[in-house]
């Protein structure tokens, strides 16, 4: 990497003149250089060229031979205490190199790139003002033929049109005659068969809304009759089945006083003996008292099954069953 080149902004009166006039000199000559290239390379292969010889010729030192005699006097130090050291150049690669290589190529393909759509645009612009006024020529001359043609078939259906709605106009006046003509004769017609009509529906609805009456009063007797008819024989089996159901249930009642009389004159007689028992134990005996408490546990069936009140017997559970008379 070649060392920086301080240069100096001021002239000998100590005025500012700006940047190096070194650079832009060689910045110009680069841009003169790159335009007189022959225009029949390719343009992409002349803007890469010119980009790099530009920016190697902007990053590496001027030689001593191209700065002119008139810089020389420019560059005159300056009164001052200390010059500063100079700061160390950063370095580029290659890379930071071809992004601004790439910056300027895409900067001059954008410039030409309008240069060449601003001339299409007026290429079209043209085009389409020439198209436009050939196009109104050509329309106005068409325009002019199909309206002659029009206008002549126009003329003839006028006339043909007349002529038919004149033919029409005959037709629907004597359409319109034949017309009268018949609607005077069917009214009368019509009036004669109207009263005929009228004669015969009338009888006809006579005869219907006899008959009518005559099966509606039938239906009712009928229905007043049957009515009657089941009132009684419902109430006839309503209390034949109340008397059977009341029959039924006081003899369940009454056998079922019994049954329970029986049981607890059962149960009372029992708690008598199971007393007396306690009181005069018995000599020991060879049953097991487990079967002799089991025995005496009330286990008998609650409510008592029907079947066995038909059968007139009572089951006490461990006890046994009980008969009754």
């Amino acid at each position: 990497m070649t060392p920086h080149v301080p240069s100096c902004s001021f002239n000998a009166q100590n005025k500012y003149i700006g940047e190096n006039s070194v650079v832009d000199s060689a910045s110009n000559l680069q841009k003169v250089s790159v335009d007189i290239i022959d225009p029949r390379m390719g343009e992409e292969n002349v803007k890469m060229e010119a980009v790099q010889s530009q920016s190697s010729f902007l990053l590496r030192p001027f030689p001593s031979a191209l700065v002119p005699s008139s810089a020389e006097s420019i560059f005159q130090p300056i009164s001052q205490p200390l010059s500063p050291t100079p700061k160390h150049q950063p370095e580029y690669s290659d890379m930071d190199i071809l992004e601004i290589a790439k910056d300027l190529m895409y900067e001059v393909l954008e410039e030409e790139c309008k240069e060449i759509s601003n001339a299409g645009a007026d290429y079209v612009q043209t085009a389409i003002w020439v198209s436009d006024a050939t196009l109104n020529e050509l329309v106005t001359e068409a325009m002019s033929g199909m309206l002659r043609q029009i206008a002549s078939v126009v003329i003839n259906e006028e006339r043909e049109r007349f002529e038919e709605e004149k033919r029409q106009a005959e037709k629907e006046k004597q359409k319109r005659e034949k017309e009268e003509r018949i609607q005077i004769v069917s009214k009368s017609l019509g009036a004669e068969l109207m009263e005929e009509v009228i004669k015969q529906e009338i009888k006809e609805i006579s005869v219907k809304e006899l008959k009518c009456a005559v099966e509606i009063d039938q239906k009712a007797r009928i229905l007043r009759c049957s009515q009657e008819i089941s009132a009684e024989m419902m109430d006839a089996f309503l209390e034949d089945e109340i008397f059977q159901n009341a029959k039924e249930t006081l003899q369940e009642l009454q056998c079922f006083c019994k049954y329970l009389q029986r049981w607890k004159e059962a149960v009372l007689a029992r708690k008598k003996l199971k007393r007396q028992m306690r009181a005069f134990p018995a000599a020991p005996c060879y049953v097991d008292p487990k079967d002799k408490l089991k025995a005496l546990s009330p286990s008998a069936e609650c409510p008592i099954a029907r079947e066995h009140l038909i059968k007139r017997i009572v089951n006490l559970g461990h006890a046994g069953n009980l008969g009754t008379a």
